[in-house]
C-alpha cells in the first residue's frame, strides 16, 4: 500500500504496472486492422476477376480474327460465335461482339471487339459498372 503523499512516480514505477490493463489488447487490435485487411483482400480478388474476364475477352477477339483470316467469307454471325465460343465460364448473353471490316491502302481489316459490363460483386458501396473491351485487328490476305 502506499502512502496518500508519496508521490506519484513511485506509484508507477511498481513491478508490474505496466502489465495491468492489457486484457483485451489483441482484441481491440484486430478490430482496427480487420475491416482494412478484410477491403483489401476483397479488392485483390476483385481486380483478379477483372484482369480474367478481360484477358479471356482479349482471348475470344484473337481467335475470332484468327478464324476470319482463315475463313475470309465469314459473315458476321459466325465470327461472333467463334468468339462467344471461346468464353470458358461466362455467360455469353452478357458479352457483346462486334465484327468491322474496313479497308486502309489497299489491305483489307477485320476487328473484332467483345465488351462485357463488369459489376463488382463484393461492393459494400455501389460502384458503378466498368467495360472491358477485349479487342483484336487483322489484315486479311
Amino acid at each position: 500500500m502506499t502512502r496518500p503523499d508519496a508521490p506519484i512516480s513511485n506509484h508507477l514505477c511498481r513491478p508490474g504496472f505496466l502489465r495491468l490493463g492489457r486484457r483485451g489488447v489483441s482484441a481491440l487490435e484486430f478490430a482496427l486492422i480487420a475491416p482494412f485487411a478484410l477491403t483489401l483482400l476483397i479488392g485483390m480478388m476483385e481486380a483478379g476477376r477483372a484482369y480474367w474476364i478481360w484477358s479471356t475477352l482479349q482471348h475470344a477477339a484473337d481467335e475470332a480474327s484468327r478464324y476470319v483470316m482463315v475463313n475470309q467469307d465469314a459473315g458476321e454471325s459466325e465470327v461472333t460465335d467463334q468468339a462467344l465460343g471461346r468464353l470458358p465460364g461466362m455467360d455469353p448473353d452478357s458479352v457483346t461482339v462486334e465484327v468491322d471490316r474496313e479497308t486502309a491502302g489497299g489491305v483489307d481489316f477485320v476487328t473484332v471487339r467483345a465488351s462485357f459490363d463488369f459489376t463488382v460483386s463484393a461492393a459494400i458501396v455501389p460502384i458503378p459498372a466498368v467495360t472491358l473491351v477485349g479487342s483484336a485487328r487483322a489484315a486479311l490476305p
